[in-house]
């Protein structure tokens, strides 16, 4: 039932969130990975799935592949708290103090 509700609309992201979630939460963390790519793919706007893999990026030490992903889901949901503070952590993990210091007001403001 999941999958048929991605393919209908890949931006909705209870949807989407609850699968990874399930598909995570049973030890397949990989093919919820392989589904935010492909919703990113698909849907450009879907900001869950970008906000996603810049988490699954920093559970893989690509710290620069995080800032272009939560980047990407902020783009779309300016709001979000949790982007902000995986924007954050990947910053600081890559060494960009001044750049990671930035986002404590947006993490504050929200």
């Amino acid at each position: 039932m999941f999958l048929c509700l991605l393919h209908v609309k890949a931006a909705l992201a209870l949807t989407g969130e609850g699968l990874c979630n399930l598909l995570k939460d049973e030890g397949r963390a990989d093919t919820a990975q392989a589904l935010c790519q492909e919703v990113s793919t698909r849907a450009p706007a879907a900001t869950w799935a970008w906000r996603r893999l810049g988490f699954f990026a920093l559970d893989a030490s690509h710290f620069e592949k995080a800032v272009l992903c939560f980047q990407t889901a902020l783009r779309g949901d300016v709001g979000h708290v949790g982007s902000w503070e995986g924007l954050g952590s990947a910053y600081q993990s890559l060494a960009r103090l001044t750049a990671a210091l930035k986002v404590l007001p947006s993490i504050c403001y929200i």
